[in-house]
Formats: structure tokens, sequence, C-alpha cells
């Protein structure tokens, strides 16, 4: 059993509760409230009837939406936040709905990168969605089956597209594309599109196979973006062929990359 949620007394209080189940025991025990609705038979098993809250299981990972949402409150250009999986067959991805905070922009790109050192990857939400107002029922509260039932695709949202800049970048967006969704630029973030680890396992050995170069989990979680794995790359062969002493290969890919880039990889190179 846990101690509680940190930083989240209320839920705790929420959560963990003094309870005698049934009255079976001699005295209360600290329980633990796990959402789930269940009917107790007369043969004594417990039938699952389904959740109480707005917990859902995403690729093995029992997911608060709670948290998600005090995560993207918690962002200074956020007035309100939501998060669910919607979809006709409830994809099998998370998607925020935020609206913004008055005179702020919500940019996703910002937003995600705020929501990433705060939550792990698989509670990533796959897209985020701008809206004026979030949905609301009659007296007021949050109308989450219209979030449910929303067309992600038919919603207009901050972000905007950035094609890949260079041959490298494009040959990782074909390789993100291999994700549900539109096609991805540069920008675009691996885990932010639904990826998780099965799935990046397969992208590094890909990434292996085409470029010929051994790239970390580690070094995907830093760069997780299509323009930010590409400069990976790019790092990862130049520091082969100095290694290797090869300077014709090294002259030849900093001639190929635009001037700044080129300034920026050799600077990591020496660090």
């Amino acid at each position: 059993m846990a101690a509680g949620y940190l930083g989240r007394p209320e839920l705790t209080a929420a959560r963990f509760v003094e309870q005698n189940p049934a009255g079976l025991l001699p005295a209360p025990i600290r329980c633990y409230r796990t959402g789930d609705l269940v009917r107790l038979r007369d043969d004594g098993q417990l039938e699952f009837l389904g959740r109480l809250d707005d917990q859902v299981k995403i690729r093995g990972h029992r997911i608060e939406i709670g948290e998600i949402e005090h995560a993207l409150s918690r962002h200074p250009a956020v007035r309100e936040a939501a998060a669910a999986r919607p979809g006709p067959d409830g994809e099998r991805q998370l998607v925020a709905f935020v609206c913004a905070a008055s005179g702020e922009v919500v940019r996703t790109a910002e937003l995600l990168e705020s929501l990433r050192r705060s939550l792990p990857a698989y509670m990533l939400p796959a897209r985020v969605v701008v809206l004026p107002e979030l949905p609301r029922t009659p007296n007021g509260k949050l109308h989450r089956q219209s979030l449910l039932t929303t067309r992600i695709a038919e919603v207009a949202s901050e972000a905007r597209y950035a094609p890949p800049a260079d041959a490298v970048e494009a040959a990782v967006a074909e390789l993100f594309a291999k994700l549900p969704g539109r096609a991805p630029g540069r920008d675009d973030d691996f885990f932010a599109l639904g990826g998780h680890s099965l799935l990046a396992a397969r992208l590094l050995f890909a990434v292996k196979q085409r470029h010929g170069v051994a790239l970390t989990m580690t070094a995907l979680f830093q760069a997780p973006t299509v323009a930010g794995l590409a400069s990976a790359i790019k790092l990862a062969r130049l520091r082969a062929a100095a290694a290797n002493g090869d300077l014709d290969a090294l002259t030849a890919m900093l001639a190929g990359l635009r001037e700044e880039e080129a300034h920026e990889l050799l600077a990591r190179l020496d660090a």
C-alpha cells in the first residue's frame, strides 16, 4: 500500500480511507478506493461492473485522468483543462483539451515539454486540442461524454505543421509516420504521437538499420521530436567519423549541414 499521492493531499484523502469492509473486521483498516464498481454475489465472488472514476487503461498502464489534468492546469497559459480517450472505439491514445488563460496563447509543443518534466512518457497526451471553452452540462459540470465523441481531426489546434528540413529529418519522419495521425512534421514528438516503449525499440532498430548508428532509449527520451532525433543521428555519425579519423567523411557531413546546425553539432562534438 502506498502512503498517498505525492503533493495531492485532497486526492490522498479521497482515495486512502479508514474502513471496515462489510463489517467483517474487529476494527477499521486503511483501505484504498480503487474506483472499481463491483457487486458481491451470493457465492462470495466479486463481479466487476465498471469504473466509478475517469481512470483509463492504455497499453497496460492504468492512467489517472485527474493527474494529467492537474499537470495541464499548472501551466501558466492554461485556464482549464481536461483529458479523455476519444474516438468511436475508444482509441488507445489520450487527448488533452485546454482553454487558454486570458491574454495567453497555448503553444502545444511547450505544453507537452512541460508535461514531460512531470509525467512519465506513457501518460503524455497524443494530441493537444485548444478549445475556446470546454463542453459543459446544463448545471455547469464538465461534459466528458462530449469530449469522448469529439472528432479530433475536425478541431483546429494551435499546432502548425513544419515539414522536415533535410533528408535525415525526412527519413526520421518516415519512421514516425508508422504511428497513427497526420504525417509528422519536424516538431512532432514521438511519444506525444502515441509512441511507447515497444515502438521506441522498433524505431531505434530501424534507425540503426537505415543510418548505421546505435542510439539508446535515453537519447530518444532526450530528443523525441523528428528534428531532435535527426540531430542525434547526425551527431552520432560525426562522432563515429571523428573517432575513425575519417576527415573526408567528417568534412562531407559538415558540408551538407546548415551553417547554424554545423556549429551546434561541432560544439556538442567537442563536449
